[in-house]
């Protein structure tokens, strides 16, 4: 039943035009960057010693993609690809069908995760050849050295396929046990984040290694294995999986498969049933009072409709206080400040210091760190969350509900 399970949705995946478009935007990225360092622009370089279609370029053309907005535009992408296997049965109400058939939890689990996987796979894949495209243009110039097809498939494998990975199954499970891609996007902010504290921590010389062990997607390690390679060594040495590259690949790959195996025994297919909440424990949901049931009709309460402008003006800021209060509750909101807070207590700490000189936390200082994270929260919050309150109804399947209600879409639209 796997290989049915597994075949039939990578089919169905091969068949969706994202797969294609987000294949694409890899593949016209790195030929753009191929190009670049190829000379086919006229642009500035750096005078280097260094060819770029060596193992350790391509390398740090890789590792530097989960870098900044390009990193969480690459967990965006792996959202849209893997973290949806398993919710979309529920989105479509097709989960009650799995009830009626012989299937495994096994097979299930396995067999969609392993063809988003795959698909993972192939869409990233159109990095590695992208950049080979472009490369092929600088053939016979001094930045190229020899073409070595495992010049470009060893980086890939060594980093490519363990970040997506950890990368694919976290946001697997994270949307499988939420039935909402919302909190895996969420995690995606919280990666960038820990990618900041990271470069944070590592401007001291003395966390170099500490980070590059705990550094998820190997860009520290890659940085402290090569940090002292003459420009012959980078030329023509495979990246060695050795070292510190060895033991952060291990661990995080030792993680990812942790991961999977509580993610699979921890799902159930009666999963479903039963409402998830983040916050909010099993027994105050049972201790919700209910109002008396109505025995009869006549026994309800006659309402009286009144459509003046008076009453659209109350409905316009009626809904917006609702709204603003749903999303200021929401946890999407409280996590988002949990993770300013953490941000500037751990940016804190090296705040005050110029040129190792202490100094007093002024204004200016506050700004310079506050502006570089907050601008990118504020912006997130506002597609995020705007994003969920139109496309909230439609999600729960209460869309037919609000569209009947006595309002104008002029009121929604504004609240």
């Amino acid at each position: 039943m796997f290989s049915e399970i597994f075949l039939f949705d990578l089919k169905r995946n091969f068949r969706k035009p994202q797969t294609y478009i987000f294949f694409g935007v890899f593949f016209l990225l790195t030929l753009f960057i191929g190009l670049a360092v190829s000379g086919l622009f006229d642009v500035a370089t750096g005078d280097s010693n260094v060819v770029f279609n060596s193992a350790s370029s391509v390398a740090g053309i890789i590792v530097g993609l989960n870098d900044g907005i390009l990193g969480l535009v690459n967990s965006v992408i792996l959202v849209a690809v893997m973290a949806t296997g398993i919710q979309k049965d529920y989105e479509y109400n097709t989960h009650p069908l799995y009830y009626t058939k012989p299937i495994t939890k096994a097979s299930y689990f396995f067999g969609r995760f392993f063809s988003s996987f795959v698909t993972a796979l192939f869409v990233f894949l159109g990095q590695v050849i992208g950049y080979y495209a472009g490369c092929l243009a600088g053939i016979g110039k001094p930045v190229m050295g020899p073409f070595e097809i495992m010049n470009f498939l060893q980086p890939f494998l060594i980093f490519s396929v363990p970040n997506i990975l950890l990368l694919g199954i976290i946001f697997f499970s994270v949307t499988t046990f939420t039935r909402s891609t919302l909190s895996s996007y969420l995690f995606c902010v919280l990666l960038m984040v820990i990618r900041s504290l990271t470069s944070t921590i590592t401007a001291d010389i003395e966390n170099k290694e500490i980070a590059a062990l705990w550094e998820p997607f190997g860009a520290e390690a890659l940085g402290y294995l090569t940090q002292y390679w003459t420009p012959v060594d980078q030329n023509n040495r495979m990246i060695p999986l050795e070292g510190i590259l060895l033991q952060n690949r291990l661990l995080w790959l030792g993680i990812a498969t942790v991961i999977t195996f509580i993610s699979f025994f921890r799902f159930r297919f009666s999963q479903f049933l039963v409402p998830f909440s983040l916050f909010k424990s099993k027994s105050s949901a049972a201790r919700v009072s209910h109002p008396p049931a109505i025995q009869s009709l006549s026994l309800l309460p006659k309402a009286q409709q009144r459509f003046s402008v008076k009453e659209t003006w109350n409905q316009l800021f009626y809904l917006a206080k609702f709204e603003f209060v749903k999303m200021t509750r929401s946890s999407f909101f409280i996590i988002f400040c949990l993770l300013g807070i953490i941000v500037m207590c751990s940016v804190s700490q090296s705040m005050g210091a110029i040129y190792a000189t202490e100094t007093y936390p002024g204004t200016y200082q506050i700004i310079d760190v506050c502006v570089p994270f907050f601008q990118i929260f504020i912006m997130l919050l506002m597609v995020f969350l705007s994003g969920t309150i139109i496309w909230r109804e439609r999600e729960n399947k209460t869309d037919e509900l609000v569209g009947a209600t006595p309002v104008s879409d002029t009121v929604l639209f504004f609240s």
